[in-house]
């Protein structure tokens, strides 16, 4: 009985703080606007900075999530606690329901720092989304809610992969690169945007071999040896400067880009699910090979 007890109080403090605690997306959003606030119609500045933001923006989103928490949990408190020591109970009394309740207590501060985990990495998301999508609109979403991308259009990808470069965002690479890298199709260049301080150096010439590059914050570069000797690691300022932004300057000469007016995608609509919702936006790497094979078959946008 008592155990079933601890799993009724842990229950019902999580619904009871869920239902007062906002979502990751919505945590990161926060964090995100406050960090580029007043420089969002400023991309040469955000560019040239983003790096710091990166980590900026993970710490503020975990930070801005906790102070959600105590306010959550307080009120969470208030509704499962209270009503098990009475309405007119004395210090003594809710002390007495605290001790009774002690292991339910204790899963439910366990998970507390678990579920702050996807804070920081769904603000690292959101920071590289927020600007492709206000300054580099013309980039095709490869899955509305996934962040992956084709630049310079999808329509390119399928009469000239080669000179096409697709872009992903995953907070943790391990082995779906792999998955990713399909010989199906041969892009100009694999680009994903990672945080991840783990990945083998054996990996690393694999990877290359593949024309897979991880674009990652300066701080993480100069941090791993490895990450430093490998062509194929570049921060996220050198990927602007000396890949993304000649080859949009190219495309954009050949006449390849879509008008930004025109293709401006609705930010929230494509990155922010429902604020109660969890997403799980680092799992489509085998959906993402498909759907480039479904690209070249010109069937998938059509």
């Amino acid at each position: 009985m008592g155990a079933e007890n601890d799993r009724t109080i842990e229950a019902e403090l999580q619904r009871a703080l869920q239902e007062r605690t906002p979502g990751a997306a919505a945590v990161a959003e926060l964090a995100v606007r406050k960090a580029i606030e007043g420089r969002e119609d400023d991309p040469d500045w955000i560019k040239q900075h983003f790096s710091a933001l990166v980590d900026a923006v993970q710490l503020a989103a975990v930070g801005e999530y906790v102070a959600a928490q105590e306010i959550g949990a307080r009120l969470a408190f208030a509704d499962v606690l209270l009503p098990l020591a009475g309405e007119n109970a004395t210090a003594a009394d809710l002390v007495n329901v605290l001790a009774d309740n002690f292991s339910g207590l204790e899963k439910f501060f366990s998970s507390l720092s678990q579920g702050r985990r996807p804070h920081g990495g769904k603000a690292f998301e959101i920071l590289i989304a927020r600007l492709i999508a206000r300054h580099y609109s013309f980039a095709h979403p490869i899955l509305k809610g996934q962040p992956d991308f084709i630049f310079p259009s999808v329509e390119h990808f399928r009469d000239n992969p080669a000179d096409c470069l697709v872009f992903s965002i995953k907070r943790t690479i391990k082995e779906r690169w792999r998955q990713m890298v399909s010989s199906i199709t041969r892009p100009m260049g694999y680009f994903v945007a990672t945080v991840d301080e783990d990945v083998a150096a054996s990996d690393l010439p694999e990877m290359a071999a593949a024309k897979m590059h991880m674009v990652v914050p300066e701080r993480i570069k100069a941090a791993h040896p490895e990450y430093e000797k490998a062509a194929n690691v570049m921060p996220f300022e050198t990927f602007f400067s000396a890949t993304l932004d000649p080859a949009i300057a190219r495309w954009q000469k050949a006449g390849l880009l879509r008008s930004n007016a025109a293709a401006k995608h609705d930010f929230r609509e494509l990155f922010a699910p429902k604020p109660e919702v969890q997403p799980s936006v680092f799992s489509a790497s085998r959906t993402t090979a498909r759907l480039l094979l479904r690209l070249q078959q010109g069937s998938l946008f059509d």
